[in-house]
C-alpha cells in the first residue's frame, strides 16, 4: 500500500499541481495519501478518476477545512457518489448529459484512462471542472460545503450570515452557541 500511496502522491504532484519533485508539498498529507489506496481500491474508470480528484481538492483545501482532512475522506471513499451528485447540483452540472467531444487533445487532463461507463450517470462533466485552474479554489470551497452538509445534515449556516452553525429547528435567538451574541 505504501507504493500505491506514493503513486497517488506523484500523480498529485506531477499531473495535478505540475510540481513533480516538490515532495515537501505532500509531507503533511501522509495520512490522506496513505488512505487513498484503501479508499480507491474497488473503484475504476470515471469513479476512480473523480474520487482521486476529490481527494486532491480536499488536499488543496486542507487549510480551510476547520477539521483534519481525514474527516473528509468519505468524500472520495464510501460516499463519493453522494458527494459527486451534490457537488454537480451546486455547480449546475448535468451528470446525465453526454460529454462533448474533445478535439483539442489531452492538454490539461490527467494522464489516466477513463473506461467507458455508458450506463447511468457520467462523471466526465464533473471530472473536467477542476482542470480549470481559475476555478479550482471555487470548486474546492463548494466541495467543502457539500462535505459539511453531508457530515452534519442537521445543521445550517446561521441566518446572520456567520460561519457558525445552528441546529435546524432552533431559531438563531435560541441557539446556545449564539444567544450570548444577540
Amino acid at each position: 500500500m505504501a507504493l500505491q500511496a506514493l503513486t497517488h502522491a506523484e500523480i498529485y504532484l506531477k499531473e495535478w499541481r505540475k510540481e513533480s519533485e516538490e515532495y515537501d508539498i505532500v509531507e503533511g498529507a501522509k495520512q490522506l495519501f496513505g488512505d487513498m489506496p484503501r479508499l480507491l481500491k474497488n473503484k475504476n474508470g470515471e469513479e476512480l478518476e473523480l474520487s482521486r480528484r476529490l481527494a486532491f481538492l480536499i488536499q488543496d483545501s486542507s487549510k480551510k477545512l476547520g477539521d483534519r482532512a481525514y474527516a473528509f475522506n468519505f468524500s472520495f471513499g464510501k460516499k463519493s457518489a453522494d458527494v459527486a451528485e451534490a457537488l454537480a447540483a451546486r455547480l449546475d452540472i448535468d451528470l446525465t448529459a453526454a460529454p462533448a467531444a474533445d478535439n483539442d487533445g489531452p492538454e490539461g487532463d490527467l494522464d489516466i484512462d477513463i473506461e467507458d461507463e455508458s450506463e447511468g450517470a457520467s462523471y466526465t462533466p464533473l471530472i473536467d471542472v477542476p482542470d480549470d485552474l481559475a476555478r479550482r479554489d471555487e470548486i474546492g470551497d463548494e466541495l467543502i460545503s457539500v462535505c459539511e452538509s453531508i457530515r452534519h445534515p442537521a445543521r445550517r449556516l446561521c441566518p446572520s450570515g456567520g460561519k457558525r452553525q445552528c441546529n435546524l429547528g432552533t431559531s438563531h435567538a435560541t441557539c446556545p452557541r449564539h444567544r450570548s451574541r444577540l
